[in-house]
C-alpha cells in the first residue's frame, strides 16, 4: 500500500486560474490609461492641425477605396 506522502492531491499544482500569472484586475487600469493616452495624442493632432484627415488627405489606399464606394 502507498503512503501518503507519496500521493498527489488533484488541483495542487500551480497552472493556469490558481494565481500565478499577473493580477487580472490590473488588465482594466493599463487598457483604459491606453486609450486615454490614445484619445489625447488625437485631440492634441486635431488641436495643432497635424491630422491629415481634416485636409483631405487620406492615410492609405483602403480609406480612398472606401470613399469611393460611398460616394
Amino acid at each position: 500500500m502507498a503512503s501518503s506522502d507519496s500521493i498527489a492531491v488533484a488541483g495542487t499544482a500551480p497552472g493556469p486560474g490558481t494565481g500565478s500569472g499577473p493580477d487580472e484586475g490590473a488588465l482594466g487600469p493599463a487598457v483604459g490609461t491606453a486609450i486615454l493616452m490614445m484619445a489625447i495624442i488625437q485631440v492634441g493632432l486635431v488641436v495643432k492641425g497635424n491630422a491629415p484627415v481634416l485636409d483631405g488627405v487620406l492615410i492609405d489606399p483602403d480609406g480612398y477605396m472606401r470613399l469611393a464606394r460611398v460616394a
